[in-house]
């Protein structure tokens, strides 16, 4: 692999008709040429101020849902309770049977 620079070179070398000898080898790539510090850096930071924020998030929505779960499990518990005083009073209230007498007309 090489930088353009040098390929527009030998094209221009070509284009002019001169004998252009090249010997192709096994080589690495050389990717840190292309790759700028500045934007590996840039995306690292965005990554992990997106990794934070998903974070914060699935906490808040976690402690929400637990906190929701346990206000409607005290409400239905004071609601129980509530119900059993009601049926304790509504038991406890003595009864009497009156008979209907009817009146001659």
């Amino acid at each position: 692999m090489i930088p353009e620079p040098k390929g527009r070179e030998v094209a221009s070398l070509l284009e002019r008709n001169v004998t252009v000898t090249m010997t192709i080898t096994i080589g690495t790539r050389n990717l840190q040429k292309y790759v700028s510090r500045t934007s590996v850096v840039f995306v690292s930071i965005s990554f992990i101020v997106l990794m934070i924020i998903s974070l914060a998030w699935l906490v808040f929505y976690y402690i929400q849902r637990f906190r929701y779960a346990n206000a409607r499990d005290r409400n239905q518990v004071q609601h129980t309770h509530q119900n059993n005083t009601a049926t304790r009073n509504y038991t406890d209230t003595p009864c009497r049977q009156t008979t209907l007498q009817k009146t001659a007309a």
